[in-house]
């Protein structure tokens, strides 16, 4: 396949003839920290790309993030781009999110399981000790009672308003607000042929381990090609603009981030190659809390500091019940081997 050319600044990737000459970066394109200036070109000329969640947890924050959040993104004006993948899963779950946005049901719901295995350990070690029985029951109801205070505590903060946007979409100022954002900024969905092909090749790349997506590998089909969707869409409207790419995701997963020492620093390297390969372009990442802290200094947008701090502990606790609903007990596995072929068949696709 021909590399198409990058209009984004871009020098013509090298070739692969004998004698050409290459310099540190190239071909490890993913490895280079972004400056200030890349930055600056992605929120004003490039095509930045909002996952789902970054729509989903506008629910789950409070009213001042929620509100710098969709200041943000309205100030990014023409770069912002929206996946026809991405729409389609916000609309599958944001009921579901609507239940319990903040998750205090399913807190309480943890908590008195963690009681119950509490009072297990203490009676178990009472027994062992031959602890005398008023006190252990002193214990045993000191230990009930610091759990009731805290699940009392965590009911008290429901989410009323949440119920009331389910009941009407009328009434949700979330949806209002991106009902406006996003308008004439949503990506078209791929033809019946395409959607099908898609779905085979996100089975492919799931049982060969190439990202993105594998990590969903386990869920039914249509669910489990969501991030492929995602990026295939992805890729054709940068194909199609010719500008740099910024994906914004608080998906931590290794199937999307190159990590190191357990921090997610930016693409896989496999994904920034696939993008340059397919599209002539560069990918860069970050998370919705990066997102605000360089949007406040280049775009201006008047963003608190709480705000950015509110996003960063909501994905932070969304990441960790993920990795525990992922790996309950057992070993992350290891990184899958590098992308080595396909591109030409993927060019198939965003064409």
């Amino acid at each position: 396949m021909t590399t198409p050319e990058s209009t984004a600044g871009k020098a013509e990737a090298p070739s692969a003839d004998v004698g050409t000459p290459f310099g540190l970066f190239d071909g490890f394109e993913a490895y280079r920290t972004p400056t200030e200036q890349d930055h600056r070109d992605l929120l004003t000329t490039g095509l930045v790309v909002p996952d789902t969640n970054v729509l989903l947890n506008l629910y789950r924050y409070n009213d001042r993030t929620r509100h710098d959040l969709l200041d943000v993104l309205r100030g990014l004006g023409k770069t912002l781009w929206v996946p026809r993948q991405v729409v389609v899963e916000f609309w599958r779950n944001r009921e579901a999110v609507l239940a319990d946005p903040r998750e205090s049901a399913k807190t309480t719901e943890d908590l008195e399981q963690r009681r119950e295995g509490a009072l297990r350990v203490l009676r178990g070690w009472a027994g062992r000790v031959d602890l005398p029985h008023e006190r252990c029951a002193e214990l045993i109801d000191g230990l009930s009672r610091a759990f009731g205070t805290v699940i009392a505590a965590v009911g008290e903060l429901d989410d009323a308003e949440a119920a009331a946007f389910v009941g009407n979409t009328s009434d949700d100022w979330v949806l209002s607000a991106l009902e406006e954002i996003l308008r004439g900024r949503v990506g078209a969905p791929l033809g019946e042929d395409e959607h099908a092909e898609a779905l085979a090749e996100a089975r492919r790349r799931g049982q060969a381990r190439i990202p993105p997506g594998y990590m969903d590998a386990a869920k039914d089909p249509e669910a489990a090609a969501g991030d492929y969707l995602i990026w295939v869409q992805t890729l054709r409207e940068a194909r199609r603009r010719r500008v740099d790419v910024l994906l914004v995701t608080g998906d931590l997963k290794e199937d999307w981030w190159r990590r190191e020492g357990g921090e997610p620093r930016g693409p896989r390297y496999e994904l920034a190659e696939e993008m340059a390969a397919v599209a002539g372009v560069g990918l860069f990442m970050l998370r919705p809390d990066d997102l605000l802290r360089r949007a406040r200094s280049i775009l201006r947008v008047a963003v608190r500091e709480e705000s950015v701090e509110n996003v960063e502990r909501v994905g932070r606790s969304l990441a960790e019940a993920a990795e525990e609903d992922r790996y309950p007990g057992a070993d992350v596995p290891a990184p899958p081997l590098p992308l080595t072929g396909g591109l030409d068949d993927q060019a198939d696709l965003v064409d």
